[in-house]
C-alpha cells in the first residue's frame, strides 16, 4: 500500500483484457467511487484480478494465456493526479506521457518465449512495471502491505495535522544531517590521524624536495613557451656565422683594402666614381662584422639559457612523476604537505566529538517533542480503529498503536520512535502484529477498518478488494459494505464480492458470466443498469429462482 504514504488519489479508469483464461477480448471503463463484481460461483471474477495483477506486474503465470491463443493481454488506465510521487519514478526511466502526463498505461503481453512490459507504450522491465503499478494500485488480502510495520510510522505522521509537528519534523532532519555530516568529518580526521606518521614522513619529503625549487604557478608551459622563442633563434645561428665568416674572411679583407688603397693614392680622375662607393663597402663590411659577432655572442648566450630550461622542466617532471601528479599541481602539493605538517588533529578530533555530543542532545530534544505529538495521534487512532472495528461486527477486537523508543545508535531522520500497528483480535489475547493476530476474514475486516480511517485523511491508491465479506453475513456483511462505500468516498474501491449486501452499497455493478458455446467457453463482464442491477440482486438473495420477495428485499437493500 505504498500510495498510503503520499495523500494523492488514483483512479482505474480502464481495463482491456484480451486472451486471458476464459475471455477473449473485453474492455471495461470505471470510474472514481466503489464498483462490485458480482457473477455465480465460477464465471470468471477471479480472472479480472488476475489480469489487472498481470497489467501490473505481480502476475505472470503462462496457464493465463487462454486455450488456443499465442499470447495474452492486460492493459490498465490510470488517471493520476499531476503531483502524485509516481511521476518521480516515471521521469526518472523517462516514461512520461507528455501529451497527456496525468495518463499511465501499464500492459504485459505474456508469450511462452518472449513476454513484454510496457509503461505508456515504452518497453521496460518487468520489475519496472511492478514498482510503478505498486505505488498506485494495492489488491487488498494475504499480502496487505498494511502488515509492514516498515510504514506505520509515516502512516502515523502523515495524520498528525498540527502545524509544529512537521515544523519540529523538518528540523530534527537538518539536526540528523548535519549530526551524519560531522560523524563523517571525525571519521576521515581518525583516518588521517591513524595514518598520520606515514603521512608525515611523505609530507617532509615533499617539503624537502619542493620548497627550495620554488615553483612558479603555471611555470613548466611558461618555460616552454620560451624555450621555443629561443629555438627559433638557434635556428638561425648558423646563417649569422656564414654571414660573420664571409665578411671578416682575411683573404677577401686583405684583398679590398689593398685595392682600396692603390685606387686612394692615385690621381687618376676616372676613378673617382669607385671611391665613394668603395668606402661605404668600407664601412658597412666593418657594422656587418660588429652586428653579427654580437649576434654570435647572443646565440651563445641564448644556448646556456636553452640548457638551464631543459634542466628545470626535467627536475619539474620528475618530481611531478615522483608524487603523481601533473607540475601545475606541484605548487599546491606543496602548500598541503606544509599545511599538513602544521595540522593539529588531535584538537580538531576533540573539537568534532564536542560538536556531536552537543548535535546529539539537539537532535534527542526535538525526537522527544514529535514521539509527544505521535502518541497523542496513536491514542487518537486506536480509539478509531476500535470504534471501527466495533463497526464491522469485531467487538471483542482491541486495536493499539505500539510507540517504542529506540536506542540512539538506531536513530533514523524521523526520530526515535519505533511505530507497529498491533490487535488483540479476542478477548485475553494479548497485542500482537497485525499478520499474526488475525484469522483470513478478521484481518480482511481490520484492514478495511484500519483504511476508512486513515482514508479520511490521506488519500489512497486505487483498492480492490476480493471477497472482504467471505465467512459473514447479514449485518457483518452491510457493515463491511457500508464502510466500503464510506472508503470509496476518498479512494477508487473495487470489489469482487457474493454479498448482496456489499453489492447494494456500491456505485458501479458489473456482472460477469460464463456462456458455453459450442466448441468454447467465454466469460463475459458488462456494466448493469439499474433495473439489471436489481435483478441481479435479487438473485444473490434467492438464488437461481428470483421471486417477489427477494426482488422487495433487493428494494430494500438499494
Amino acid at each position: 500500500m505504498n500510495g498510503v504514504l503520499y495523500g494523492f488519489l488514483t483512479v482505474l479508469t480502464n481495463l482491456f483484457i484480451s486472451n486471458i483464461v476464459l475471455i477473449d477480448a473485453l474492455s471495461l471503463d470505471f470510474e472514481e467511487g466503489f464498483s462490485t463484481f458480482t457473477g455465480e460461483t465460477g464465471a470468471g471474477k477471479s480472472i479480472l484480478l488476475d489480469a489487472i495483477a498481470l497489467s501490473i506486474g505481480t502476475r505472470g503465470d503462462l496457464s493465463l494465456i487462454r486455450k488456443g491463443s499465442e499470447e495474452a493481454i492486460a492493459c490498465s488506465t490510470f488517471s493520476i493526479k499531476k503531483k502524485h510521487p509516481v511521476f518521480k519514478i516515471l521521469e526518472e526511466y523517462n516514461l512520461v506521457d507528455h501529451s497527456d502526463p496525468t495518463q499511465i498505461r501499464l500492459r504485459r503481453i505474456l508469450h511462452p518465449k518472449r513476454s513484454k512490459a510496457f509503461v505508456n507504450d515504452i518497453p521496460v522491465g518487468v520489475s519496472v512495471l511492478k514498482e510503478i503499478g505498486q505505488q498506485i494500485l494495492e489488491i487488498h488480502g494475504q499480502f496487505d502491505s498494511l502488515f509492514n510495520a516498515a510504514i506505520h510510522r509515516n502512516i502515523l505522521d502523515q495524520l498528525i495535522t498540527e502545524k509544529n509537528f512537521q515544523t519540529t519534523k523538518e528540523k530534527l532532519k537538518n539536526i540528523f544531517d548535519h549530526w551524519k555530516t560531522q560523524e563523517q568529518k571525525l571519521k576521515t580526521l581518525k583516518y588521517k590521524k591513524d595514518s598520520a606518521a606515514q603521512q608525515r614522513i611523505l609530507f617532509h619529503s615533499i617539503q624537502q624536495d619542493l620548497s627550495s625549487l620554488e615553483i612558479l604557478e603555471n611555470e613548466e608551459l611558461c618555460l616552454l613557451s620560451e624555450r621555443e622563442k629561443i629555438a627559433d633563434f638557434g635556428n638561425m645561428a648558423k646563417s649569422i656565422q656564414r654571414v660573420n665568416m664571409l665578411f671578416t674572411e682575411p683573404t677577401f679583407i686583405k684583398e679590398f683594402h689593398s685595392v682600396l688603397s692603390t685606387i686612394e693614392k692615385s690621381d687618376s680622375t676616372a676613378l673617382n666614381p669607385l671611391r665613394l662607393p668603395l668606402k661605404t663597402i668600407e664601412s658597412n663590411i666593418l657594422e656587418v662584422d660588429a652586428v653579427s659577432s654580437d649576434l654570435l655572442q647572443k646565440t651563445q648566450s641564448l644556448a646556456l639559457r636553452l640548457n638551464e630550461i631543459d634542466e628545470r622542466l626535467h627536475t619539474l617532471r620528475m618530481m611531478a612523476k615522483k608524487y603523481g601528479v601533473t607540475t601545475d599541481q606541484l605548487p599546491q602539493l606543496l602548500q598541503d604537505a606544509e599545511q599538513g605538517l602544521t595540522e593539529d588533529l588531535e584538537a580538531d578530533i576533540i573539537f568534532c566529538e564536542k560538536e556531536i555530543t552537543s548535535i546529539k542532545e539537539k537532535y534527542i530534544e526535538q525526537a522527544d517533542i514529535l514521539s509527544v505529538f505521535r502518541k497523542k495521534q496513536a491514542e487518537t487512532l486506536s480509539k478509531n480503529v476500535e470504534s471501527e472495528l466495533n463497526f464491522l461486527q469485531l467487538k471483542q477486537a482491541r486495536f493499539h498503536v505500539h510507540i517504542q523508543k529506540l536506542d540512539l545508535a538506531q536513530a533514523t531522520i524521523s526520530g526515535l520512535d519505533q511505530v507497529e500497528f498491533q490487535i488483540a483480535a479476542n478477548k485475553g489475547q494479548d497485542f500482537a502484529p497485525l499478520i499474526k493476530a488475525a484469522s483470513g476474514g478478521e484481518a480482511s475486516r481490520i484492514m478495511l477498518a484500519i483504511k476508512a480511517i486513515i482514508s479520511t485523511s490521506i488519500n489512497l491508491g486505487t483498492i480492490i478488494f476480493d471477497e472482504i465479506e467471505t465467512g459473514v453475513g447479514g449485518a457483518t456483511a452491510t457493515a463491511i459494505g457500508e464502510r466500503l462505500k464510506i472508503l470509496s468516498q476518498h479512494t477508487q474501491v473495487l470489489s469482487i464480492t457474493h454479498s448482496p449486501q456489499v453489492t447494494a452499497k456500491s456505485d458501479q455493478h458489473y456482472l460477469v458470466k460464463k456462456e458455453h458455446q459450442a466448441h468454447t467457453t467465454k466469460t463475459s463482464v458488462g456494466l448493469l443498469t439499474n433495473q439489471q442491477r436489481l435483478e441481479e440482486i435479487a438473485r444473490m438473495l434467492s438464488g437461481a429462482t428470483i421471486t417477489e420477495a427477494s426482488l422487495s428485499a433487493a428494494k430494500d437493500l438499494l
